[in-house]
């Protein structure tokens, strides 16, 4: 015969699952920000290096990738296709430049 804990394990379980799969996609998300940031931080002083300034401050670099990728990755993307589109627009726009950061740089 069934106990209580047995009834209830499968309830739990379909409860469970959605906030693991949220909880997932958050720090996924969280990551990929990070890395797209160094990306576009790495794309930043090469071409400062390219354009011959090779004594740098170290933070340099990093500040650019972080305005870089959010204005240029994440604001106006999504401002933009928010108004083209709407709000889905405004979630998938910026994911797809994300991918496309992602592709270019190798991930």
């Amino acid at each position: 015969m069934p106990t209580d804990a047995d009834r209830t394990s499968g309830v739990l379980r379909v409860l469970r699952a959605p906030f693991f799969l949220a909880s997932m996609v958050f720090s996924m998300a969280g990551a990929f920000g990070f890395f797209a940031v160094v990306q576009v931080g790495a794309w930043a002083e090469d071409g400062l290096r390219l354009l011959g300034l090779r004594q740098m401050p170290e933070w340099l670099p990093a500040g650019l990738g972080i305005l870089g990728y959010l204005g240029l990755g994440v604001i106006i993307p999504a401002l933009a296709a928010y108004r083209w589109i709407g709000w889905p627009g405004a979630i998938l726009l910026p994911l797809l430049v994300l991918g496309i950061i992602a592709k270019l740089g190798n991930w």
